[in-house]
């Protein structure tokens, strides 16, 4: 007894598992005596290896000489390594007795499945090893296999039907025997192994010459790719097959077929450099006598995850789920929300559920105590400033300039209503360049006597708070030409207005 009867055991099995999931296993042996060594160590690997051989010959020194080339390809996935008892450095001793040494590890997402085949095969080890000092390493090796899922409906390509069309004009010693055409119509190009496919097949034979067989093949081709001795490999296989005929000439005929798809184990190998599994549907029109074949192909999409029905009353499900980690969405329980499933058309025909809000009550990103408008006060003065009455630049109902520091006296607006102008101007007399309105008239350096001129009430309209009159640099008319004034033209300066001439 001791670890060369023992075993690794899976929590699968079949020791089956899907790319991305978690795998649960342990060692188990009986030891009967005390062993020391350094530590037992798992090793996990997922690989690639393509592999064959060719014969060559070549002329040496006048004499034929056969050589033999070795194609190779290699590329690793993942691999890991990690110990279950002990380490890399020093000894570990264990005792008499039973011994489980659990691990675990998860496979990427990104593998392809595995792969067995004459050329080249993919993967995926667990190696047990028993790391001893001065000795030989004792190994226990197990293989699992791992299934990378194709879902159809993940591409757009699977739910397009594939059409066949052929035309031909079949001729014998340069004379037309008549036209010939063939259709062939698959509603979809992906299925899964084990479905049946339904197939509308129509011939309408319009020449003399007979077709012997229509042929409908689904077949399987494989591709294999070294980059050590560079060449390639290829191998196709027929996995499904229909045949129709003879159609004789000048007749028509249809055919609703159903193929079934074996169910046969389907590789997803995309994520393989050197190894293609992929799949085509083959028409071939096989006609009498020495016309050639005409043929005609798709790809074809062999996945694990079949097309969902597409139901136009009914529309898809929509699940879900919180995109950021459940801690950052606490429900009013604590607890992070749960995946829901529905219908949009079951909400009242909102396209999304009644979700609830990812701040959710005190968690608001504008709590109620600190919002930017305090209160219920809208941003824009109305009837309530928006602002603290001590520092509103808008104090209550009064004038939007303090009374203290008001430029216009008294309780005065700025533009005058209705109210009484003061009968006296608003500038000191021994500053006024402008007459007083009682003043009579005023004399020109010149000596010339102007006509009198009456203040306009409107002056008081600018009552800037400068010594000088706004109208201070208007001029006055030149001496000795009365004519210039009209009764109906406005003196020079458009704010004072000219008394009849007396």
């Amino acid at each position: 007894m001791g670890f060369d009867q023992g075993r690794i055991e899976f929590d699968h099995p079949n020791l089956t598992y899907f790319a991305g999931e978690v795998v649960h296993g342990r060692l188990v042996f009986d030891q009967e005596k005390s062993k020391t060594f350094r530590g037992i160590y798992l090793k996990v690997k997922g690989e690639c290896n393509v592999h064959w051989t060719t014969n060559h010959s070549r002329r040496v020194n006048d004499r034929t000489e056969h050589y033999t080339k070795q194609h190779n390809s290699h590329e690793v996935y993942f691999e890991q390594k990690f110990y279950l008892v002990g380490g890399k450095h020093g000894e570990t001793t264990i005792q008499p007795g039973h011994h489980e040494y659990p691990f675990q590890c998860l496979i990427p997402p990104h593998c392809p499945s595995s792969y067995e085949g004459g050329n080249g095969r993919i993967q995926y080890e667990f190696r047990v090893v028993v790391d001893r000092a001065m000795k030989f390493d004792q190994e226990k090796c197990m293989n699992i296999k791992v299934i990378a899922q194709k879902d159809l409906n993940m591409d757009p390509y699977c739910k397009k039907p594939m059409d066949f069309v052929f035309e031909e004009t079949y001729c014998c010693w340069c004379m037309s025997s008549g036209l010939c055409e063939v259709t062939a119509h698959v509603p979809q190009s992906g299925y899964c192994a084990g479905q049946t496919m339904m197939i509308d097949l129509a011939v309408a034979n319009n020449s003399n010459v007979e077709i012997d067989t229509i042929k409908l093949e689904l077949k399987e081709h494989k591709r294999f790719r070294a980059t050590h001795e560079p060449d390639t490999r290829s191998d196709v296989q027929v996995i499904a097959k229909l045949k129709k005929g003879p159609i004789a000439g000048n007749t028509t005929r249809n055919w609703t077929l159903e193929m079934d798809i074996p169910n046969i184990e389907v590789c997803n190998v995309d994520a393989c450099q050197y190894i293609d599994i992929t799949y085509t549907f083959t028409v071939t029109v096989e006609p009498s006598g020495c016309h050639s074949n005409s043929e005609v192909y798709r790809r074809f999409i062999l996945g694990h995850i079949p097309l969902r029905d597409t139901d136009e009353d009914q529309p898809p499900e929509i699940v879900t789920q919180p995109t950021a980690p459940l801690t950052q969405y606490p429900n009013q329980q604590g607890n992070p929300p749960q995946v829901q499933t529905f219908h949009p058309n079951v909400n009242n025909g909102a396209p999304y559920p009644p979700v609830a809000s990812p701040y959710p009550g005190t968690n608001s990103p504008y709590p109620g105590a600190n919002s930017p408008y305090p209160g219920a006060n809208p941003p824009y003065p109305g009837v309530t400033s928006p602002y603290p009455a001590p520092n509103s630049p808008f104090p209550g109902t009064t004038s939007p300039y303090p009374s203290s520091n008001s430029p216009y006296p008294g309780a005065n607006p700025p533009y005058p209503g209705n109210q009484a102008l003061p009968s006296v101007s608003p500038y000191p007399v021994g500053n006024d360049p402008v007459p007083s309105p009682v003043q009579p008239g005023f004399t020109m350096p010149g000596g010339d006597n102007l006509p009198t001129v009456t203040l306009h009430p409107s002056v008081n309209m600018y009552p800037t708070p400068s010594k000088m009159s706004p109208f201070a640099m208007a001029s006055a008319p030149e001496p000795g030409t009365p004519d210039n004034f009209k009764n109906d033209q406005p003196a020079f300066n458009p704010e004072y207005s000219q008394n009849e001439k007396k």
